[in-house]
């Protein structure tokens, strides 16, 4: 088959329409609509119902040529995959997506440790919500999907391509404070204490977010953050400018914690819900080398997958 064409259609598949498929591939929606005519004679299928100003509509044929398309990458995939397993991991790529509460942890704990072993391995990070981690995952963009609570946090969680690769219990939040804060010297804070500090909070699209408030529920009681946002770089740039806490998992400011500049508070007396760290795979994918080295290294280095007191393993680190 025709490979521009069968391009052509993967975008016009994905888009939902010509005309923005042309916006996507900077070619004329008449040398589109001709590939895709072309594709369809050369099948003898209609892989389009042609709507006219809706869009188009993808018809049976249509679905089972694009997952054709997808096991045809697929299996490209595993054999670039397995030449590079072949020369010992010097030379490949990881392809990963994870919640943006993983990516300090991700990148200063496991990437850095797995870099220094396989220094020729490259890799494609995308941050992304749980839904679309998983997405990713189960349309084969990324190989694997770091996110909380797979099993219970998605509409996708059922999807049958997708499993549990690795699972540690969700660590515990703590507070989260500047190291010249004199709160740092603290061993633990009760949480109505929250009450009356200037705090960055996460929104409620986060599901720390709404952990947060079933502690406020615990507690009859109800915290107004000085700064709230979706972004966990915001609330860093908070806590380093010495504005104020906030309540996060340890992981997810682990480079900072790491250097010192804060430091995690243990909260007293409140009740954790049964959530999870999730490292998924595609289940069609062949579980390379590079994959299972990787996880081995995300399983030994990530604080998110260590459920110990995070204000204990920095106090080890101090100390060593």
């Amino acid at each position: 088959m025709d490979e521009r064409a069968l391009k052509y259609f993967e975008v016009v598949f994905q888009a939902g329409s010509i005309r923005r498929a042309s916006d996507i591939l900077h070619v004329a929606p008449s040398a589109i609509s001709r590939k895709i005519c072309e594709l369809e004679a050369h099948l003898d299928v209609q892989l389009f119902d042609r709507m006219g100003r809706r869009g188009l509509e993808k018809t049976e044929s249509g679905d089972q040529l694009m997952n054709y398309i997808k096991g045809l990458r697929l299996r490209e995939d595993d054999f670039m995959a397995r030449l590079s397993d072949m020369h010992d991991l010097r030379a490949g790529t990881l392809r990963i997506a994870s919640g943006g509460g993983f990516i300090s942890d991700l990148i200063t704990n496991a990437i850095t440790s797995f870099s220094a072993k396989y220094p020729g391995i490259r890799y494609v990070l995308n941050v992304a919500a749980g839904d679309e981690v998983l997405r990713r995952v189960r349309d084969d963009h990324s190989d694997l999907g770091l996110l909380l609570s797979f099993p219970i946090s998605t509409s996708l969680s059922r999807i049958p391509l997708l499993e549990t690769l690795l699972s540690c219990t969700f660590q515990p939040l703590s507070l989260i404070v500047n190291s010249q804060d004199p709160l740092s010297k603290l061993n633990g804070i009760e949480f109505p204490r929250l009450q009356s500090m200037s705090l960055a909070l996460l929104n409620d699209t986060f599901i720390i977010s709404q952990l947060t408030k079933t502690f406020e529920a615990q507690h009859q009681m109800r915290l107004k953050p000085m700064l709230e946002c979706d972004s966990f770089d915001s609330i860093t740039a908070f806590l380093l400018a010495g504005l104020g806490a906030s309540v996060l998992p340890a992981y997810c400011v682990a480079n900072e914690i790491r250097n010192e500049a804060l430091t995690a508070i243990p909260l007293l007396n409140v009740r954790h819900n049964n959530l999870s760290v999730d490292l998924v795979v595609n289940k069609a994918r062949e579980r390379t080398d590079g994959i299972i080295a990787f996880s081995k290294y995300v399983q030994e280095n990530m604080l998110a997958f260590h459920c110990s007191d995070p204000m204990e393993r920095r106090l080890t680190r101090k100390s060593s």
